[in-house]
């Protein structure tokens, strides 16, 4: 599954307050969108009762969280994925990734594991 995330506006990263997703599921090339505002959660995981249900072995039944966090001064924020699994969840850059410090595009990277309950900030792209 990808994400790709947009933020609407011009609004600089400190100041984030809403993010477009597409959720695409590469197996069928299903699509889903969804407009997460700070302070809201997206649940993902094989539950039913998950915003984006995920239901393939290894997937926890609310194995993670996005959402916005806003950057403290001197902080990261933006679009962010907690792991709440027992299996661990694991994020990387997507093939048409782009880091917004150098604009450098990446293929493919190792995945990047996260441990249960921490959170880490995702890039456009994003898997």
């Amino acid at each position: 599954m990808a994400l790709d995330s947009k933020v609407t506006g011009s609004v600089p990263t400190h100041a984030l307050v809403q993010c477009e997703l597409k959720v695409l599921r590469e197996s069928t090339g299903e699509q889903k969108e969804f407009n997460l505002q700070e302070g809201s959660i997206l649940r993902l995981g094989r539950s039913a009762t998950n915003d984006i249900q995920v239901d393939i072995e290894g997937v926890s039944q609310f194995h993670a969280e996005l959402f916005l966090r806003a950057a403290s001064e001197g902080g990261v924020g933006g679009l962010c994925i907690r792991d709440n699994s027992k299996n661990g969840t694991g994020v990387r850059p997507g093939p048409k990734s782009v880091m917004p410090s150098d604009g450098l595009v990446f293929g493919h990277l190792a995945w990047e594991a996260l441990r249960r309950g921490t959170f880490r900030t995702l890039e456009h792209g994003w898997q």
